[in-house]
This record gives structure tokens, C-alpha cells and sequence, in this order.
């Protein structure tokens, strides 16, 4: 159901990996609908920091997408990022992470 205007911030963290990048745009444009005014999303996902299209994992049907396509995925849903991060204190044997506020 909807609820609209009733966000200040939705916070979405390993999610995005499960769906494909249609579906990605389409709930990234879906959840715009339950944000007030200066609301925002933030997003926090494993993320290549090179310009491949992503890392596709079989076991688990996820995919690990790059910042570059992360960037052009939030633009086509309306979005701007004014803020991110990447995941400080991470292990380096780990993909790395990256935080992202939208709106």
C-alpha cells in the first residue's frame, strides 16, 4: 500500500542487490511516493568502484553492481545523490561499500 508523505528518510541496506535494474528503478520510484517534501533515501550496498556493469553471483542470484551503473540506475528513478561515503574500518578481503543519500 501506499503511504504518501510519510518518510522522512527510508533506509534500503543489501536489498538492491536481489533485483534486476528494472525493478530497482521501478521501487526506487515507487518508495519517492512515501517521502515528505525534504525527504530522502539512503542506500548501502556492496559496490564495485570500477565501471563494469556488475559481478553476478549464482549462488545467491545477487549482483554486485559497479558505482558507475549505481549512478546512472538512481538518475533514471528521478534521483540525485548529495551525499556518500564509502563503508570506513572495512576489510579490504571484502567487496567494498558504499552509501548513498538521495533524493
Amino acid at each position: 500500500d501506499d503511504l504518501p508523505d510519510s518518510y522522512d528518510v527510508i533506509w534500503i541496506q543489501w536489498v538492491l542487490l536481489y533485483l534486476t535494474d528494472s525493478d530497482l528503478v521501478a521501487v526506487l520510484q515507487h518508495l519517492r511516493s512515501s517521502l515528505r517534501p525534504c525527504g530522502f533515501i539512503v542506500v548501502k550496498e556492496n559496490c564495485l568502484l570500477n565501471n563494469s556493469r556488475g559481478l553476478p553471483d549464482e549462488r545467491d542470484a545477487s549482483i554486485t553492481r559497479s558505482d558507475a551503473h549505481f549512478r546512472d540506475l538512481f538518475a533514471e528513478a528521478g534521483f540525485e545523490i548529495f551525499l556518500l561515503q564509502e563503508q570506513d574500518h572495512w576489510p579490504a578481503t571484502l567487496l567494498p561499500v558504499m552509501m548513498y543519500a538521495l533524493r
